[in-house]
């Protein structure tokens, strides 16, 4: 009779790797879904729907490969402390737990002091998550000692994984960023296909019951899964993504409409976070994608290679723990209820832009890139609320929230509320970026969201001048607004 192995593979949420480096070895598994993960914040319904659904359908895969699978639902009220007990206890009696590197701070600190509790000897597997290990990061800081700056990363980043690359070293498509070619608008002549598509999952019905049943008070709504579930659906996603919107994706990437909340983005990001794709095998799948305009293929390497791998760098190396330390403008306004309340957005049903942003979060708990950063954080950092509750409202509400992610880009990127650790100037713009991007209709009177946006614009931009002035362009604006303000 064979012995069971007396090591323990713990599978978090986010950890839905096809390939999982534990199959590797002779492990049994556990996987929790934990009081500690879920609670933290009150987690959009959909995000916690997802998660769920997502990893029974996981826990399904590794059974059907003969896998020993110790499953705690939400509805046993187990926390993580709890299960390690479970395992070092004379029912199991495990001596080692493995578990792929984690993604967040403290609850990497945690795993540590509670191995070290009960006497578990603490096996780290190297993540597939991301391509850039510690040592790249420091070649990086040491090449680029005096600023940070993702231009610079993102073209080692190339180099080092030898993407649109000549002999020569240097970028094969003649630029290193093609950006300047995606930026149009949508016009009325071009089709958009209606997005999203429910996904099916036998897991879906009971875990909706859990979820009404003890995060009833959470925000948003519990209609469907619009995202993968499981490793079929997540690459029949990439390949529908490649046949019917990769090749636009380019040119309409910071594009703004109503028309479809998903428009030609891929919506991988939460597959990517959990998981069930990796950085790896998407990017050599864009490399296979030949028959695709280069400023798609090189626009959205860069997000994957580049701003992706950038984000979680600056996590574990360059922000504080003490987040609430970063707010350099000393805002302290309370978002208005209709970021967290759907039925209060009416009250701001003529403004176009913010309202349908938030309209794609509260029904899909996403929105895409362009929407987060030009809508929401600037529609947050030109009416000054406060930096640590729009972070909430990110982590709180999206689907592929993890702190890795939205430290860098809510406080960062989209607030300017660290000051510029890496931004050159805060992300704002006015109601002729807005117009310009999108086919809102154009408002009156006080419907006139664009002279809306604009006020607000230079509100902001005349108080905090000394900051914007360091911008050359930005210097310019300001120097032509006073003289007509004369």
């Amino acid at each position: 009779m064979a012995t069971s192995p007396k090591n323990i593979t713990l599978i978090l949420g986010d950890q839905l790797y096809h390939n999982h480096p534990a199959l590797e070895i002779e492990t049994n598994y556990v996987m929790l879904e934990s009081k500690d993960f879920n609670t933290e914040f009150l987690y959009h319904k959909a995000r916690i729907l997802y998660c769920f659904v997502a990893m029974r359908e996981y826990a399904d895969h590794l059974i059907s490969l003969d896998k020993t699978v110790d499953y705690y639902r939400f509805d046993k009220q187990i926390d993580l402390e709890m299960l390690f007990d479970i395992l070092a206890g004379a029912k199991h009696g495990y001596t080692d737990i493995y578990i792929v590197e984690v993604d967040d701070k403290g609850f990497k600190k945690t795993i540590i002091e509670l191995a070290q509790k009960f006497n578990l000897n603490l096996h780290w597997l190297v993540s597939p998550k991301f391509l850039t290990r510690q040592v790249d990061w420091n070649a990086y800081r040491t090449k680029h000692a005096k600023g940070l700056r993702m231009n610079d990363f993102y073209i080692m980043q190339r180099r080092r994984l030898g993407l649109f690359i000549d002999n020569e070293g240097n970028s094969s498509l003649g630029k290193w960023s093609l950006d300047e070619e995606n930026r149009k608008k949508i016009p009325k002549t071009e089709t958009v296909i209606k997005r999203p598509k429910a996904y099916q999952s036998r897991h879906e019905i009971e875990a909706k019951k859990l979820i009404e049943t003890h995060f009833c008070d959470n925000y948003g709504s519990l209609s469907g899964l619009y995202f993968p579930v499981n490793r079929p659906q997540a690459l029949e996603l990439l390949e529908e993504f490649g046949k019917l919107y990769f090749e636009k994706f380019g040119i309409y990437e910071d594009a703004l409409t109503a028309r479809d909340p998903f428009l030609f983005h891929s919506t991988i990001s939460p597959l990517l976070n959990n998981g069930l794709l990796t950085p790896q095998e998407v990017v050599d799948w864009v490399m296979r994608q030949n028959h695709i305009p280069d400023n798609s293929r090189e626009g959205f390497i860069r997000q994957i290679i580049g701003w992706r791998e950038w984000v979680n760098c600056l996590y574990w190396n360059v922000y504080r723990d003490n987040l609430v330390s970063y707010n350099f403008f000393g805002n302290h306004k309370k978002l208005p209820n209709y970021f967290w309340d759907k039925s209060e957005l009416g009250s701001i049903q003529s403004n176009l832009p913010l309202y349908n942003a938030l309209a794609s979060v509260f029904d899909y708990a996403y929105c895409h890139h362009i929407e987060r950063l030009m809508v929401i954080s600037n529609w947050m950092t030109l009416n000054e609320y406060d930096p640590m509750e729009c972070y909430e409202w990110f982590m709180t509400m999206f689907i592929d929230s993890y702190s890795w992610v939205m430290v860098a880009n809510v406080l960062g990127m989209g607030l300017y509320a660290d000051g510029g650790i890496f931004a050159t100037k805060p992300y704002v713009a006015g109601g002729n970026y807005l117009k310009k991007m999108s086919d809102y209709p154009s408002g009156k009177g006080d419907q006139d969201w664009e002279k809306l946006w604009t006020d607000k614009f230079w509100d902001f931009v005349l108080k905090h001048e000394q900051v914007f002035a360091k911008n050359p362009r930005m210097n310019m604006l300001i120097v032509t607004k006073k003289k007509k303000m004369l």
